[in-house]
């Protein structure tokens, strides 16, 4: 997974639900409204519209309140897989919802660090048996095998040829 991405989309998500928080804010604030559109000596049927708004806000509420939840979680399941104490499934699973509720960037970022490698620093490679090193370092190991008579010529070349085969 690539620490990298896990870490900005985890950080985008809890963005996100400082967002969400901001807005539950602000609607729950017009409740306060409540008393003085009563009091107001509107028609009846203006309060009522009024009052049925609130309420209907109110649901909202609810719901966004439930996605501030969510991001928040995936944000602290991202960080938990960076750290490899999470899945790369959950991950790629809390990245799916983040399309969802954390907005279509963060949920790309998200997949992207759930799925993609851990980017290698330049002159680095990983050969097809996971180690991974420098190209100076693999050969050097090979030839001390060599020198040692650890390997056969045929195999020194076979090997160091694979080796360069894989930069």
């Amino acid at each position: 997974m690539n620490k990298t991405l896990l870490t900005i989309a985890a950080v985008l998500s809890f963005l996100s639900a400082a967002g969400y928080a901001l807005f539950s804010f602000v609607l729950i604030g017009l409740n306060s409204y409540r008393d003085e559109i009563i009091a107001s000596g509107g028609s009846p049927a203006e309060i009522t519209e009024l009052l049925q708004m609130i309420d209907a806000l109110n649901r909202i509420t609810f719901i966004i309140i439930v996605f501030l939840v969510l991001n928040i979680v995936a944000g602290v399941r991202l960080l938990a897989a960076k750290n490899g104490k999470a899945t790369k499934n959950e991950a790629i699973g809390w990245s799916i919802y983040l399309f969802v509720g954390g907005g279509l960037v963060t949920g790309l970022l998200a997949v992207l660090g759930a799925t993609s490698k851990e980017p290698q620093a330049v002159g680095t490679y990983v050969d097809q048996n996971g180690a991974v090193g420098t190209l100076e370092k693999r050969l050097k190991e090979l030839d001390e095998l060599y020198q040692k008579g650890v390997i056969t010529k045929e195999e020194y070349q076979e090997r160091r040829a694979k080796i360069i085969d894989n930069v």
